[in-house]
């Protein structure tokens, strides 16, 4: 049985390693089980694989530097660990139905209203 213990060192490795190369092997290296049999546990205890949960970092990542930055979305794309700027297209399209330049914009102008609102309030 996957204990929490084991759930948290899984999290850390990937919050602490995410913007490198990174997959399952390393991960399941890393807490000392086969690739097969951590991918079992961990969709067993959350109902993804680690796969999944890598992706989730690093697009919260890139959504923040996104966001905080003015970083092109290829090199937001390397430094959240993707080796390639088309897998993080396709990523980033699938999980938010746009591209990363499309979504910085959107995000802009809900901060710009949001903004433009607190001014006419105060």
């Amino acid at each position: 049985m996957l204990h929490g213990v084991t759930l948290t060192k899984v999290f850390d490795f990937i919050e602490g390693n995410y913007q490198d190369a990174i997959g399952l092997f390393e991960v399941a290296q890393f807490v000392g089980y086969s690739p097969a049999y951590l991918t079992d546990l961990v969709r067993r205890q959350t109902g993804r694989p680690v796969h999944d949960w890598i992706i989730e970092r690093r697009l919260t990542e890139a959504c923040l530097l996104l966001c905080e930055t003015n970083d092109s979305a290829s090199h937001i794309a390397e430094i959240t660990g993707y080796q390639t700027i088309g897998y993080f297209f396709r990523q980033f399209r699938q999980r938010y139905g746009t591209t990363p330049q499309a979504w910085r914009k959107i995000q802009q102008t809900k901060m710009l209203s949001s903004d433009v609102d607190r001014v006419a309030k105060s």
